[in-house]
């Protein structure tokens, strides 16, 4: 089903940087409010406000250039991107999270959301090109914001469950159940609470509220017949990516939780203070990769002075002693301990002259006689005493 696209409004005229400023004021109502009656609101509205503005201005010039080129791979990547932000979202609401529970919800919305949309675009809408941007970008964004609220509802109720609920649960566990026997119920319940948005939100369309993408197209001066059928269509699409992705997260999450051992591992779930939201998520990762960047670099710094200090405290490896420090001669002389080099050369030299001493004098005395006096025939100037070595 192709839509086309009727004549803007003639009657309405461009919004300029005065309107928002008219209508940021109202904002102020809200937090008189807070102040009134101690709310403490009011700082979290001027912020929210902010985020808002800034938020829906940058988005407004991103897609300017990317509905202009309108090619398949920007159209790719951008929706990516809007899986990831939901996805970071999404596990932001819970009041516990565990290890991998950001992968289950990436993994779920993006296939679920993934094989819808290609369904939709294919067979049901078939807009030309069939990535359309202005078209697959409006859908995926419907599709993706009524997921996230689904998803993020089946996992608190999962959370909860098996925090406050969890006797019931190991109960069945003792007597033998296994752990998707125990947990049945809670899949149930999780399930329940993760689609009720969905049922609601299908129960008063077009009757109480009238859909945000409806009235885009309304405003855009789309056929009224053409947008309630354009609505219908993305709504039946929304329920399906919703109960899809509900489905898969609450079985990873159960899976997770109680182990193949059928135990419930209730440690596993880290407790989460503080506000919630994606830019909560975001400045929470971006603190970790800090501090992790931080300890590394100190970790770095602290190897690099050691290294210095070890290098201008090294000393020449030792010349190999000489053969008398290494014999045992050696070894008695110095009293076992390794000489250097200078000390057993000159006590080596030492030696060395009075042993080549005592040869000549032992020389000369074997060489001549003694006489009956003691005296030497060849010596006139008195006896000559051996030196004992």
């Amino acid at each position: 089903m192709s839509v086309t696209s009727g004549e803007p409004l003639h009657h309405a005229e461009p919004l300029g940087p005065f309107a928002l400023l008219l209508s940021a004021a109202l904002i102020l109502v809200n937090a008189a409010i807070s102040v009134r009656f101690s709310l403490g609101l009011h700082r979290t509205l001027a912020v929210a406000s902010i985020r808002c503005i800034l938020q829906l201005s940058i988005l407004g010039y991103v897609l300017a250039p990317l509905f202009h080129f309108n090619t398949w791979w920007l159209v790719l990547l951008y929706a990516a991107a809007m899986v990831a932000v939901s996805s970071a979202e999404t596990v932001s609401r819970p009041s516990a999270s565990y290890k991998g529970m950001l992968l289950h919800v990436l993994g779920s919305l993006g296939a679920s959301s993934g094989a819808v949309m290609a369904y939709a675009l294919l067979l049901v809408l078939r807009p030309r090109p069939w990535w359309d941007a202005p078209y697959a970008i409006a859908v995926l964004a419907y599709l993706l914001g009524n997921a996230l609220s689904c998803v993020a509802a089946g996992l608190s109720s999962v959370v909860q469950e098996l925090t406050l609920g969890r006797l019931h649960v190991e109960q069945m566990l003792l007597v033998g159940a296994s752990r998707w026997e125990a947990t049945q119920a809670v899949v149930q319940r999780s399930l329940t609470a993760a689609l009720g948005p969905t049922l609601s939100h299908m129960g008063a369309a077009g009757i109480v509220t009238l859909p945000s993408f409806m009235s885009g197209q309304l405003l855009g001066g789309v056929p009224p017949i053409q947008v309630a059928r354009t609505q219908i269509v993305v709504v039946l699409l929304s329920a399906a990516v919703a109960g899809l992705a509900s489905t898969a997260t609450v079985l990873l999450a159960v899976n997770s939780i109680v182990d193949q051992q059928h135990r419930i591992r209730g440690e596993r779930l880290r407790p989460r203070s503080g506000q919630s939201g994606v830019a909560t998520w975001v400045q929470a990762q971006i603190g970790k990769g800090w501090h992790a960047a931080r300890s590394e670099t100190r970790r770095l710094v602290t190897r690099l002075r050691l290294a210095s200090r070890q290098r201008a405290s090294w000393q020449p490896a030792p010349q190999p002693r000489s053969w008398l420090g290494r014999s045992a001669l050696g070894r008695r002389v110095f009293g076992g301990t390794a000489a250097e080099d200078d000390e057993v050369l000159s006590i080596s030299s030492r030696l060395r002259d009075v042993m080549i001493g005592s040869e000549d004098e032992m020389e000369s005395v074997m060489s001549g006689p003694l006489s009956d006096d003691g005296h030497d025939d060849g010596h006139p100037h008195g006896p000559i005493r051996r030196s004992s070595t």
